[in-house]
C-alpha cells in the first residue's frame, strides 16, 4: 500500500474513533511520512484536545455527582494558566471519580483509564505522554503526577 493510502487509513481511523476537535485537528498531517516536527506537533495538539474535551464532557457530570476529595484537590490546585500537566492531573482524578459511579454514559466513556478503581493501560499512557511533551517543550522531564 502506498504511503497516501496509509495516511488516509489512518486519518479515517482517527476521525471514526476521537471527538471531532482531535479528529480535526489531525487532518491535513501526514502521519506516517511528515515532517517529525509537523507530526510532533500534531501529535502534542492533539493531546491537549483530547485532555480539554474530556474535561468537558466529565467535568458537568462530575459536578451533579457526589464529590470526591482527590478531583476537588485538582480543582482547587487549578491556576489562573494551567498546564497541560493539570489538565492530565484533572482527566485522570474525574475519570477515577466517574468510572465508579453505577450508571450514566460517563462511567463508560471514563472506563478508558478506570475499570471501577483500577487504572488501565491508558493511564500509564497519559502520563508517558505529557512526559515525553514536557521534555520535548522544556528540555526536562517533567513527570506527570500518577
Amino acid at each position: 500500500m502506498s504511503q497516501f493510502s496509509d495516511s488516509r487509513l489512518a486519518q479515517a481511523r482517527i476521525e471514526r474513533c476521537w471527538p471531532y476537535p482531535v479528529a480535526r485537528a489531525s487532518r491535513g498531517v501526514d502521519l506516517e511520512g511528515g515532517h517529525p516536527d509537523a507530526v510532533a506537533r500534531q501529535a502534542r495538539l492533539a493531546l491537549e484536545l483530547t485532555l480539554r474535551t474530556s474535561i468537558a464532557l466529565w467535568l458537568p457530570a462530575y459536578l451533579r455527582s457526589e464529590r470526591v476529595a482527590a478531583v476537588e484537590d485538582v480543582l482547587a490546585g487549578l491556576h489562573k494558566k494551567p498546564t497541560l500537566g493539570h489538565y492530565a492531573d484533572l482527566v485522570r482524578e474525574l475519570g477515577r471519580a466517574l468510572a465508579t459511579e453505577e450508571a450514566g454514559p460517563m462511567a463508560e466513556a471514563a472506563s478508558w483509564l478506570f475499570r471501577g478503581t483500577r487504572a488501565t493501560e491508558a493511564v500509564a499512557a497519559l502520563q508517558a505522554l505529557v512526559t515525553s511533551r514536557n521534555f520535548d517543550e522544556h528540555g526536562t522531564p517533567l513527570v506527570a503526577r500518577g
